[in-house]
């Protein structure tokens, strides 16, 4: 297996061909975020919270699918990365009310939907907030 160069965050790491970014990354204790990884998976799709910027490249890219290549100069965090991640948790967070069911749901002696209760209310809160 032929060792690859790399440079993250300014710093030099020996990788594996075929190794993704984030792969690198882990295996060298430097945190990217991610809530979609799963070793046992290949990447179908992401969360966009693993994008990292890669030095010649337009696009930030996702850590979790983006091969290794030598010579790679790879950033995980600015300010244009944190600006991205937090865009796309917003995003997923955005209708993240009811996926999960929650302890007080399930113990609420008449079955009150907790979680889509303050939802409503925080939307109905903004409606307000928009006519002041």
């Amino acid at each position: 297996m032929k060792n690859i160069n790399v440079l993250i965050n300014n710093k030099k790491y020996k990788g594996k061909s075929g190794e993704t970014i984030l792969e690198l990354a882990k295996r060298n204790n430097i945190n990217i975020p991610t809530l979609c990884n799963d070793e046992r998976l290949e990447p179908y799709s992401s969360c966009y919270l693993c994008v990292v910027e890669i030095d010649g490249v337009k696009n930030l890219q996702t850590s979790c699918s983006t091969r290794i290549l030598d010579g790679m100069k790879i950033f995980t965090d600015n300010e244009r990365i944190k600006k991205s991640r937090k865009a796309a948790l917003d995003l997923l967070l955005s209708n993240h009310y009811a996926d999960c069911v929650a302890p007080c749901k399930t113990t609420c002696p008449a079955g009150v939907d907790i979680q889509g209760y303050i939802s409503l209310i925080e939307k109905r809160g903004n409606c307000f907030d928009k006519r002041s």
